[in-house]
């Protein structure tokens, strides 16, 4: 996750709990130095996943980061030529034999004389197929990393990270105070983040003042230091 990502999760978290945070510059160790009324806090912001992770991270948002990236060159190679926002989603495997034929395919239809709206569909092989549509802005994605099974008991994996982020909860203590506190974030857009809670619990923070666990883009779900105070 990138800053600017890390910087729009944590606006987006203050926004659902109804806070007036004032998110400080980007840095590390931890991440930000927020301001609420008169007084400050760190927070470090972490990603949560569904499936493995290995020391590159998550396999299933490797892939899922594979797949755009190369959605997004054809669809820069697109723009290039024609001025005609696209809506796409595409079925199937996303490789440049693929691309390339679909890429060939846009070029050749007439979207001027269509309407905003106005869809079409693209297969030119079993394994592959695109529903295009004429839109107001473009926006292309492979519809099988973002639809499926929503994994609705995340509280081993929230209390997993929890203790790993506490390793370095001394540090993150030392460099601005005792009120450090850590927003985990699961991207429900995507497939790899399909995490819901339905059952809150009590976790243990490891030191945390709270640990907030932002299951984007529906709902925020705090965690305090002292459950009972």
């Amino acid at each position: 996750m990138n800053k600017s990502e890390e910087r729009f999760y944590v606006e987006r978290a203050a926004e659902m709990l109804d806070v007036l945070w004032t998110v400080g510059e980007d840095r590390e160790c931890p991440d930000y130095v927020v301001t609420e009324g008169d007084h400050q806090f760190g927070l470090e912001v972490s990603e949560l996943f569904i499936g493995h992770e290995g020391k590159k991270g998550a396999d299933k948002k490797a892939k899922e980061s594979i797949h755009q990236k190369k959605i997004d060159c054809y669809r820069e190679m697109y723009a290039t030529e024609k001025d005609i926002p696209l809506f796409i989603r595409i079925l199937g495997t996303v490789n440049d034999e693929n691309m390339e034929e679909l890429l060939l395919q846009l070029f050749q239809h007439d979207f001027e004389s269509m309407c905003p709206g106005d869809q079409i569909v693209f297969q030119p092989n079993d394994q592959f197929k695109a529903y295009v549509t004429k839109a107001l802005r473009p926006w292309w994605f492979r519809v099988d990393d973002r639809v499926g099974t929503v994994n609705v008991n995340p509280m081993p994996i929230i209390q997993k990270r929890v203790a790993m982020k506490s390793a370095r909860l001394t540090k993150y203590q030392e460099a601005i105070g005792e009120d450090v506190r850590l927003l985990l974030v699961a991207n429900r857009i995507m497939n790899s983040g399909k995490l819901k809670l339905v059952e809150k619990s009590t976790i243990d923070t490891r030191g945390f003042r709270a640990v907030y666990f932002l299951s984007y883009p529906e709902n925020v779900t705090v965690f305090p230091e002292h459950p009972n105070k």
